[in-house]
């Protein structure tokens, strides 16, 4: 954005602040969305209709938009005219300073993902911004509050209307950029390791890919729970990273059989394997566990083949029975938990809480979870 759309939001939410009243009730005309008037001695001009100035001063909105389903072609930058903020009951409306790209919207576009809306549609799941005005009912919110946003679509924007329980307040060291990139890879990791996979102390767990984004939630989350060992897949030049962040014994996946590596330095196997591979690797994995282990599959395994089949069930009928398979699909179960609310209590308790407390530290300390 240009310094001229910058200072243009920061006036919107300095007069949101002051009008206080007005943008919580969202009644009548949204005095909030107007800048500040300053006194001058000279002889009174007659003031602007609100909505004409408003509507001729401020530019048009630019948004992404999904027009149909296929290629990168499908995906239009449009641009719509800019509208005094409404946002209505329980909703706020923030100006989008970051926006985070996913395999799920990757999955959107090509038709994939059954709980995107009608098309044309604007994707996008999760994002960063400031708020610049706060419907009825909206307490904990206030215009210029920077907040990081979980949705089911529509954060490829510059401006959006969200319900307010799905924003977090940012931490103050917390760039938008960091804000945007954080929710769906903690959420996604923090599932699959403690409500599917039950992390406990002493565990071992094998995270592939674990230098992207999950896998890197994954290894920062497995040190808050004491004495846990992490196998990480990932290229050569990225050990060192997953060292720093807490790898125990990083594996090249390029030049090495992971199986093999892991049966070298822990014979029983290990107790937790997050999947995001599917096929014949989800087999090695289930064979890779002790006994009541866990492999967790996610993200890939909801991608079916016109056969009617995913690669990961295809592996399946190899499988003995020594742990289990369990099928975490996403987004699916990120909306279940949107609907629910309890993602904020994960988000705010355990991972948002210490850094909003000004203890950046104990983020990494061991903790109950449940």
């Amino acid at each position: 954005m240009s310094a001229e759309r910058d200072a243009a939001e920061a006036a919107t939410a300095a007069a949101a602040a002051e009008a206080g009243t007005g943008a919580a009730t969202g009644a009548g005309e949204d005095a909030s969305s107007q800048p500040p008037t300053v006194e001058v001695a000279s002889d009174p001009q007659p003031p602007p209709a609100p909505e004409a100035s408003a509507t001729a001063s401020a530019p048009p909105l630019r948004c992404l938009v999904l027009t149909g389903f296929g290629g990168y072609d499908k995906v239009k930058l449009q641009s719509r005219p800019a509208a005094t903020p409404a946002p209505g009951p329980g909703q706020l409306t923030l100006r989008v300073r970051a926006c985070g790209l996913n395999f799920s919207d990757l999955f959107a576009r090509q038709g994939l993902h059954d709980r995107l809306p009608p098309l044309p549609v604007t994707p996008g799941i999760e994002g960063a911004g400031v708020v610049v005005a706060v419907g009825e009912g909206v307490s904990d919110r206030k215009a210029g509050d920077r907040v990081m946003v979980l949705s089911r679509s529509g954060m490829w924007q510059e401006e959006v209307t969200v319900p307010s329980a799905q924003t977090f307040l940012m931490p103050e060291a917390m760039t938008f950029e960091e804000a945007a990139a954080f929710l769906v890879n903690y959420i996604t990791a923090y599932m699959v390791l403690f409500d599917f996979g039950n992390l406990r102390p002493g565990h071992s767990v094998l995270v592939h890919m674990a230098a992207g984004g999950v896998g890197m939630a994954a290894l920062q989350l497995c040190r808050t729970v004491e004495n846990v060992t992490v196998f990480g897949t990932a290229s050569a030049s990225k050990h060192e990273v997953l060292k720093e962040n807490g790898v125990t014994h990083a594996i090249d996946y390029h030049t090495t059989d992971y199986v093999d590596e892991i049966k070298k330095i822990s014979p029983k196997g290990v107790d937790i394997v997050m999947d995001p591979l599917g096929g014949s690797d989800t087999a090695k994995g289930y064979h890779l566990l002790k006994p009541m282990g866990k492999v967790v599959t996610y993200g890939v395994d909801i991608v079916m083949d016109p056969l009617g089949g995913s690669d990961t069930a295809k592996g399946y009928h190899h499988l003995q029975p020594m742990g289990k398979v369990v099928t975490y699909g996403g987004g699916e179960e990120r909306g279940r938990r949107l609907d629910q609310q309890s993602s904020g209590k994960i988000l705010l308790d355990l991972m948002l809480g210490p850094l909003l407390s000004g203890e950046p530290a104990a983020f990494l300390e061991p903790k109950q979870h449940p």
